[in-house]
């Protein structure tokens, strides 16, 4: 039995545009090998199309990325 509590940090910048990025932070508090899927909290520096489309990613296909990784560990 283990338990994982993760934060990532990271830096975007949309391929179309160089100058338009965002940071921001990805947490997930406390889940175990038990867990069918993991809860992202990503927190951004500010809102605007650009960052609710990298949320959107980050919570869709990080998500299933980082669990079965995770998982992987056990």
């Amino acid at each position: 039995m283990f338990e994982f509590e993760l934060e990532i940090y990271f830096d975007a910048v949309k391929t179309t545009d160089p100058n338009t990025k965002c940071k921001g932070k990805v947490k997930v508090q406390e889940f175990n090998q038990d867990d069918d899927e993991l809860v992202l909290d990503v927190t951004q520096e500010k809102t605007d199309d650009f960052v609710q489309s990298v949320k959107k990613i980050l919570n869709n296909e990080m998500n299933e990325l980082l669990f079965k990784t995770v998982m992987s560990l056990g």
